[in-house]
């Protein structure tokens, strides 16, 4: 008694009768900025990486799938499925947040498990059937590249290898690339250098007995406190801290004067309320940099890659074990980390103040980016102190900048010309174990020439997510080419983000978007894989048909859209 009347109903009509009675609303422009639980960015961080990493597994899985060779059938729907449902299930409020209580993680860690193996064996089907049909006849030790995302790269990986070090990788083409060995936890393994992996494709590398010229190519190069190639010098400090980062091309020094990049920062972390929930303002006012001695040793020495290995303890109950790498023709600088943590109501982040001046500095969401201010005038300013965002956060002048790249890490924050990624938390409640024990991942500082969206740090970011993957191949004759790309886009802007079966089993699904903010025309090029293509909504429901001509398709885009496409 006393209660409103309640009657359900559905949003078709409840909208309408809203929109009649609407009198003086409002319009906010820009980001609805929540002024609490900022913890949430960060609090269970190994629920975070698993969350991150079976997106991104699952996004390769239902491409391959949908490329089978054995065609539809091949298709696993009930098995993706239900591993999507599974990543689902784990985003929900408060899981993903950090928010529960312990018997939940154990649970999701389960989960996220049967996740690995269900995405694992839709891939391992996948290339099986293509390495059954690529023609490798003729080659020593074939190895197959594939390149799950939309741009064509370059980079590295890495085969178990046993035979001798003097070997090159031959392309489809007949070019020469390096290789390089490598003594990694797994054991012994040749690493290769990737110059030509096609967008969503494959190529075909063969290993065979050669050598090259020391001078040919860009060189990685290691010392205990140098890492060094072609564009660019890095000083390290007796702690691993990155004293120097300059860029040879542009004549530029990227940390700023007197500062360390690389710098880990212990804050007191009591929020008043909410433990995992919130980081409260006046965290920061108690901050302590890490600064304990550390061991450091050169663990490669290029060509390839060069890398050193830090090894010390951050604080009496935390050790870290990280990996700084540099790779030739590359200006990315990986930090490889394990951290064994044990810390009580303490935040643990890393910082790179740098020599780049911006009122404002740029962090990707999803399917997209936005911009925040690096200043703190007014009160809502001040409590951005602590801000959300996916695999990427940028800090740029008009032609220069510095972005700060993370695989499975979300709570970011700039000021003035720091830019600092969250690592860990050790809330008490509502799991009193949260975040403790060992903790891997990777965070990378790449500068760049340009600024944001002129720089490729959005598809640097796809980049570091989503290696290439590679597998050896059996010696056969067989129908398919070495190489081929069978998606890609005549615009660096548009990213696919996801290759899959329609969910009603009519055609394949091309969902893209903009990640730039640009707007204009482009053509996805699908060499032959449809007659028809046909635009839609979200829902796969037909909306627009779009012509093909010479087994490509137009259309046109608008900032951020995201665009869902149809292939019969």
């Amino acid at each position: 008694e006393g209660l409103p009347r309640v009657t359900q109903g559905l949003a078709r009509e409840w909208f309408p009768r809203m929109e009649a009675e609407a009198r003086d609303l409002r319009t906010w422009v820009g980001e609805l900025y929540f002024e609490r639980h900022r913890g949430t960015y960060t609090t269970q961080a190994k629920n975070k990486w698993e969350n991150r990493r079976c997106e991104l597994l699952l996004r390769d899985a239902e491409f391959l799938a949908a490329l089978h060779p054995a065609g539809p059938t091949a298709y696993p729907a009930d098995a993706l499925a239900r591993a999507w449902k599974l990543v689902l299930l784990n985003q929900f409020h408060d899981i993903l947040p950090g928010s529960s209580i312990g018997w939940v993680y154990a649970d999701s860690q389960r989960q996220y498990a049967e996740v690995h193996d269900a995405a694992d064996a839709v891939i391992a089907d996948a290339t099986d059937a293509f390495a059954r049909q690529i023609h490798t006849d003729g080659m020593a030790h074939p190895a197959l590249i594939w390149n799950t995302l939309s741009f064509a790269r370059s980079g590295m990986v890495s085969i178990p290898w046993k035979g001798s070090a003097k070997v090159v990788a031959r392309a489809p083409k007949g070019e020469l690339y390096r290789t390089q060995l490598s003594e990694e936890d797994g054991g012994r393994r040749l690493l290769i250098e990737v110059a030509d992996a096609p967008a969503m494709g494959y190529t075909v590398y063969d290993i065979r007995r050669g050598r090259f010229a020391e001078d040919i190519g860009d060189v990685a190069a290691a010392t205990p406190t140098t890492l060094e190639n072609g564009l660019v010098r890095v000083t390290l400090d007796a702690r691993g801290g990155v004293a120097s980062l300059y860029d040879k091309q542009a004549e530029r020094e990227l940390i700023a004067p007197g500062a360390v990049g690389n710098l880990f920062q212990l804050l007191d972390d009591h929020p008043i309320n909410w433990d995992a929930w919130d980081i409260d303002p006046f965290a920061e006012e108690v901050t302590t940099d890490l600064l304990g001695e550390a061991t450091v040793t050169v663990t490669e020495n290029g060509p390839l890659r060069a890398s050193v290995r830090v090894a010390r303890a951050l604080t009496p109950r935390a050790t870290l074990t990280q990996y700084i790498r540099l790779e030739a023709n590359s200006r990315r600088l990986d930090f490889e980390t394990v951290i064994d943590w044990r810390e009580a109501h303490a935040l643990l982040k890393v910082a790179f103040p740098v020599a780049v001046h911006s009122a404002r500095a740029t962090f990707e969401i999803q399917y997209g980016h936005v911009e925040r201010p690096t200043h703190r005038n007014t009160s809502w300013d001040m409590a951005r102190f602590e801000v959300p965002a996916h695999k990427w956060a940028d800090l740029s002048e008009s032609d220069y900048g510095v972005a700060l790249l993370n695989d499975g890490k979300y709570g970011y924050d700039v000021r003035g010309s720091v830019l600092r990624l969250t690592l860990l938390r050790a809330p008490k409640s509502p799991d009193p174990e949260a975040d403790m024990g060992v903790h891997t991942f990777t965070y990378s500082l790449l500068p760049h020439r340009g600024d944001v969206v002129n720089s490729g740090v959005p598809l640097a970011g796809y980049d570091l997510n989503v290696p290439l993957r590679v597998s050896t191949l059996p010696v056969r004759e067989g129908v398919l080419a070495q190489a081929h790309s069978y998606f890609r886009l005549d615009k660096h802007n548009l990213l696919i983000e996801s290759v899959k079966r329609a969910e009603d089993g009519d055609g394949l699904i091309v969902r893209l978007y903009e990640a730039y903010r640009r707007r204009g025309v482009a053509r996805l090029i699908t060499n032959g894989l449809c007659a028809r293509v046909t635009r839609t909504d979200l829902l796969e429901r037909d909306q627009e048909e779009l012509p093909v001509r010479g087994g490509a398709v137009e259309f046109s885009f608008r900032p951020f859209e995201i665009i869902t496409l149809r292939l019969r």
